[in-house]
């Protein structure tokens, strides 16, 4: 199905959220088919950009094929309409909450699906936002390929580590760190046991410790991935490899 982009009104917002919760209950298990193309509860944003409604797995394709489409709205606040970023979800609910083999869903917490705006640590984990957002100010494909590993219905460990530190997340040197000691180049994603905690080394104890406190003593915006390497205790060397 295609259509032109939306957002939702106030009345499309609250039916949403009331929605996704009869969806946890389980006393439904989709949304109904007109809802996202309903001039009750939605407008159109523009005549011009319309989307594909369809599923995809791949948070890769997922991003860049939506991109392109976004960033040719033209208003104010993009990254923080709630209304816009909240009917995407909707429209793309099979994509970020897909049904498992007994018609049933697992459905997260509502700041997955209605942009929440209010604070970074609930806004970032808006499941379309949040990497697009940061494809769109990473502004490199290599680097930003770490927020766009893995399937489009779950963040992932990189995301949940990196990106609910706005003050680091779009740090390039410590974007090229962490591509350094956990991308694995010859299968094209994130090294195996590189966000278990019980690995010396591992990405959670860089994200979650050892960058705070390089960040009280460098200043590691003009820094490289290779000068933080060089700063980095022995634990992390077996990731060097």
């Amino acid at each position: 199905m295609i259509v032109r982009i939306r957002q939702f009104n106030s009345d499309g917002l609250s039916l949403f959220s009331n929605y996704l919760e009869e969806m946890k209950l389980n006393t439904q298990d989709r949304l109904p088919h007109d809802f996202i193309t309903d001039n009750a509860y939605s407008v159109e944003l523009t005549d011009d950009i319309k989307i594909e409604i369809t599923q995809f797995e791949n948070k890769s394709e997922f991003i860049k094929y939506l991109y392109p489409l976004v960033k040719r709205i033209r208003i104010d606040n993009l990254y923080y309409r709630s209304n816009l970023w909240s009917w995407l979800a909707a429209a793309y609910f099979d994509t970020l909450c897909p049904q498992r083999e007994d018609g049933s869903r697992k459905v997260e917490s509502q700041d997955r699906y209605i942009l929440n705006t209010n604070e970074w640590k609930r806004y970032y984990r808006h499941l379309i936002a949040t990497p697009l957002r940061l494809y769109h100010e990473v502004n490199d494909d290599n680097l930003s390929k770490i927020y766009l590993t893995g399937k489009a219905y779950k963040h992932g460990d990189i995301i949940e580590q990196l990106a609910s530190r706005q003050e680091r997340a779009t740090v390039r040197g410590i974007l090229e760190a962490v591509i350094l000691l956990y991308w694995d180049p010859n299968k094209n994603r994130p090294k195996l046991n590189s966000t278990n905690r019980n690995k010396p080394g591992n990405l959670r104890r860089l994200a979650g410790s050892i960058l705070g406190q390089f960040q009280m003593t460098y200043d590691l915006n003009s820094m490289t991935g290779q000068d933080i390497l060089k700063l980095l205790p022995a634990e992390f060397d077996e990731w060097k490899q």
